[in-house]
Order: C-alpha cells, then sequence, then structure tokens
C-alpha cells in the first residue's frame, strides 16, 4: 500500500507547488479519495468494453487498439467525472488554472490504486522486483495519468472564459487526452522496447505543455481581473 501511494502523493506535492493560491487542504483529500474511489468502477466499466472490443464486426481497427482507445477515453472521463462531481461547483474553484490542480489531483488518486493493485500482484515476485515495477510507474503510468488529466483540467479552464462552448471545449480536452493515453499504452503493446524512448519523448512534451498551459491560464485570469478593475 505504501509503495502504491508513494508515487502518487510525490507528484502531488511537485505540482501543488505550481498554486500560487494553494486550494483547501480537504478538498484535495477529498479530490484525491474520490480518484481512489472510482478506481474499482473504472475496472468493471473497462471489462465492459473489453467485450465491446472482442466483439466487433467487420472493423478495420485490431482488436487491442479498439480496447485500448475505449479504456483510455473511459479513464479520461472518470477522472473528469471526479471533478465535476465533488468540486467544480464549490466555491473555493475560483481560478481558471484551479481545474488543472483538481483535475492532477483525481488523476493522481486513481493512480495510486492502479499502482497498489499492481504492487499487490506483482509482490509475490520479490520485493525488489515490486520496488522496481513501481519505480517505472512512477516515472511513467503515474505521471502519464497526472499529464492527461492536466491536458482535460487545462481545456476545462479555458471553458472559463468562453462557457458558452464549454460542453465543446471540455469534449476536445477529453478526446485529445484520450488519444495521447491512447498512444502511451499502445506503444507499450507493440513494442515494448521501443516504449521507453518514445513515451519518455511523449510524457517530457506533455510535462512542458501542462507547466505552459497551467501559466498561460494564469496570466489570463489576472488580466481579465486587471480589465474588469479598470
Amino acid at each position: 500500500v505504501i509503495l502504491g501511494f508513494l508515487p502518487s502523493i510525490i507528484w502531488l506535492a511537485v505540482f501543488l507547488t505550481k498554486d500560487p493560491r494553494p486550494e483547501p487542504k480537504y478538498l484535495i483529500t477529498k479530490v484525491f479519495l474520490f480518484g481512489i474511489i472510482i478506481a474499482p468502477v473504472v475496472i468493471l466499466l473497462e471489462a465492459a468494453v473489453k467485450q465491446v472490443a472482442s466483439s466487433r464486426i467487420n472493423s478495420l481497427l485490431p482488436e487491442a487498439f479498439i480496447f485500448f482507445a475505449l479504456a483510455a477515453f473511459v479513464e479520461e472521463y472518470m477522472k473528469y467525472w471526479v471533478v465535476k462531481s465533488s468540486v467544480l461547483y464549490k466555491p473555493d474553484f475560483d481560478e481558471p488554472h484551479d481545474a488543472i490542480i483538481y483535475m492532477i489531483t483525481a488523476a493522481l488518486g486513481f493512480a495510486a490504486m492502479e499502482n497498489i493493485l499492481t504492487a499487490k500482484t506483482i509482490y509475490p515476485d520479490g520485493f525488489a522486483t515490486t520496488i522496481g515495477v513501481i519505480s517505472l510507474r512512477f516515472t511513467g503510468a503515474t505521471l502519464l495519468h497526472a499529464l492527461t488529466s492536466g491536458i482535460v483540467g487545462y481545456f476545462l479552464g479555458l471553458a472559463w472564459f468562453f462557457y458558452h462552448f464549454k460542453k465543446q471545449i471540455v469534449a476536445f480536452g477529453l478526446i485529445l487526452a484520450s488519444l495521447l493515453h491512447l498512444a502511451f499504452n499502445y506503444l507499450i503493446f507493440l513494442s515494448p522496447d521501443a516504449a521507453i524512448p518514445g513515451n519518455t519523448v511523449l510524457l517530457l512534451t506533455m510535462l512542458v505543455f501542462v507547466l505552459i498551459l497551467f501559466d498561460r491560464l494564469k496570466d489570463r485570469h489576472k488580466q481579465l481581473i486587471q480589465s474588469v478593475s479598470t
């Protein structure tokens, strides 16, 4: 359990330092816990997705591709649902870049449960093996969840400025995040050896963009406040 939580806690601490006005700890804790709670629901949904992928009719796409694509969307949507249902309409959600913080928090809660289940499965192979797998997930799947949700958070924050197009903007963010999630997982499926350098470049690129997009939302909100006050 400790090994499963550790990667998420470390990344959460890193991303929270970006917020100039920290969110209430009880809300961060709530969203993180909700991210954990939805993991079993996602597992059940992905079991249904597997059935859909295996029962495709005259599809030109491989079964594995269909499964990874649908599973990626399910995970991205459920992480968004956590934020939407638990904190989106709270008074403390008062800045557009808060969306990135809360989306990353939900994602890291979800990733923590994934890591715990992985550690439980791997542990019979030895403690050293478990450490190795969790270390890979620290710089791989755990970070992926945070970054794809951070991208959804950017579009959720962007909808703050274009309220009438909120649904379309958020839908675009979910699709983009799902495609990036799909690329990461499907590359591992196709070629585990090529996945390490390929996914490293993908994650680093996403990390840079999430940090840039966070600052852009922050600056845009600051400009809006200044224009209103003058």
